[in-house]
């Protein structure tokens, strides 16, 4: 930031601890949308960049750990809860049917984001997305995919998926 030309009121009035808002610049790169989040989860256009893929990949199954851990303490004492109350078995049933659809959903939106993130890292290294069927080859595949998307580069500068998420230029 340039001292003599301040972009901030704080800095004008030389208070360093007034609060201001965030100018322009700051406020495009400030925090994430909705929109934003959800093609970064859900879209396979694009490229990712090795620390998304491995954000995803080492983050992601502590989040559904963590969040089908809660989910299951708290049926399981809803269930217990309402077995107390009532000799019907049905709104015990009805809980056990409930968190079955939950976590069916949670993992197929684990899936669905893992294969978005990973299509997109093949992108990166200027590969098609069709490179994730190597994983269906025992010991192998999953291997291949785990050198490939989490430790080689990605393509300098724009290729044919798009512009560099890393933004480097080629000299």
């Amino acid at each position: 930031m340039d001292l003599r030309e301040p972009q901030d009121y704080s800095l004008k009035h030389n208070n360093p601890y007034q609060v201001t808002e965030i100018n322009e610049m700051n406020r495009a790169s400030a925090g994430w949308s909705a929109q934003k989040l959800g093609r970064y989860l859900f879209s396979f256009d694009g490229r990712a960049t090795i620390g998304q893929w491995w954000l995803l990949h080492l983050g992601l199954p502590v989040a559904l750990f963590l969040i089908l851990g809660a989910g299951g303490i708290l049926f399981q004492f809803l269930g217990t809860a309402l077995s107390d109350l009532t000799d019907s078995p049905t709104p015990a049933k009805v809980l056990e049917v409930t968190g079955i659809i939950i976590i069916a959903t949670c993992v197929l939106l684990y899936i669905w984001i893992n294969l978005s993130v990973t299509v997109r890292r093949f992108h990166d290294r200027d590969k098609s997305g069709g490179w994730i069927f190597i994983g269906a080859i025992p010991y192998i595949g999953g291997f291949w995919i785990l050198i490939e998307c989490g430790f080689l580069p990605g393509t300098m500068g724009p290729n044919s998926y798009g512009p560099d998420p890393m933004k480097r230029t080629v000299n």
